[in-house]
């Protein structure tokens, strides 16, 4: 397996000059429509670090109630929180080995109980 060499860069010249109006205008339209956002942007690169702009008209601003919020965990992992798959079971495929059945039986009756 190949090391990734580093891209390093510093683009938060040109982000403030050619982009930030653009999102800027993008947040005062969706604030006006009501219309909940998120953007991240990487401005600079290093060997070091990555520095991100985040922006966006998010639904607490606007007292808006999302079904299915998806903006919130956007946000949270740009502030650095790890992504958790969701709550939901796994199913997994043994092959024909009738012991290895019997031994994830086994395994699945002991994690229900210690529940």
């Amino acid at each position: 397996m190949q090391k990734k060499i580093i891209s390093e860069y510093d683009k938060k010249k040109m982000y403030n000059k050619e982009i930030k109006p653009i999102v800027e205008q993008l947040k005062a339209k969706s604030a006006m429509l009501g219309i909940p956002f998120f953007f991240s942007a990487c401005v600079k690169n290093t060997q070091e670090e990555s520095e991100y702009v985040n922006e966006g008209f998010l639904c607490g601003s606007g007292d808006i109630v999302l079904k299915d919020d998806r903006i919130t965990p956007h946000l949270n992992i740009a502030l650095g929180f790890r992504a958790v798959p969701p709550d939901e079971s796994l199913e997994l495929v043994l092959d024909e080995d009738p012991d290895a059945a019997d031994m994830m039986e086994a395994l699945y009756e002991k994690t229900k109980t210690a529940q």
